[in-house]
């Protein structure tokens, strides 16, 4: 039977047929734990022959204080989805020494986002998340996600406090969707394959090294890492 993508819940146990089906890509976002919990987000874009366009659908999220189980659930949720591409904030040291010692956990690159250098970020988070939810045209699709609850949970007033770390949902969620729809601009994204086997060891990369600070591949990395 057809998955209804509206309807599905977070964590959906998509076969691999289903997400080549339904996906032209699917991305990873990770934020580090700050004033809440560090969080884990898997995205997918639908095909862009679909009448609906560049829409996107949160499939999956994890969150903890804990950062080495950040990581872990960020191997889970990739062997599971086979995301393209993890994004998320490349200078936090404690992540990456993480990363580094549990690259048998998270085989994969975390590419960097400009949007952590950003100041203010929250003024642009915000305004995008009411862009894209914006019921008469929306194009992001968040099911039962935490995310809503934090989001609800701001008032006006803060907003011009709120700093990186703050609220890492939000972060994680528009890190992945923003840069998605910027390479899609750009006609980077090519059909979701779903081609990295968890059993693969091909797909883990050697460390140190394992964050990709930039877009640039030479030819062999582009074939061997990227879509």
């Amino acid at each position: 039977m057809d998955v209804d993508l509206r309807t599905a819940e977070l964590g959906h146990p998509f076969t691999h047929t289903e997400l080549r089906s339904h996906f032209k890509a699917v991305w990873g976002g990770v934020a580090w734990p700050g004033k809440r919990p560090g969080f884990v987000v898997v995205i997918g874009m639908i095909h862009p022959d679909e009448p609906e366009g560049s829409e996107i659908y949160l499939l999956d999220e994890f969150e903890s204080f804990d950062m080495r189980e950040l990581i872990r659930q960020c191997g889970v949720l990739n062997s599971k989805y086979e995301p393209e591409r993890w994004v998320g904030d490349t200078s936090n040291d404690s992540a990456e020494e993480f990363l580094g010692e549990m690259k048998h956990d998270f085989c994969s690159y975390l590419s960097e986002t400009e949007l952590t250098e950003m100041e203010p970020l929250y003024p642009y988070i915000l305004g995008k998340f009411k862009e894209l939810l914006n019921p008469e045209r929306r194009r992001l699709f968040l099911k039962n996600s935490r995310v809503l609850d934090y989001l609800a949970g701001i008032e006006q007033a803060e907003v011009a406090e709120l700093e990186r770390g703050d609220y890492p949902a939000l972060e994680a969620l528009i890190y992945a969707v923003a840069e998605l729809l910027q390479y899609r601009s750009m006609g980077f994204v090519q059909t979701h394959t779903g081609r990295f086997s968890k059993n693969d060891s091909s797909a883990c990369l050697s460390w140190p090294g394992a964050i990709d600070r930039g877009l640039d591949f030479d030819d062999e990395d582009d074939q061997t890492h990227t879509h």
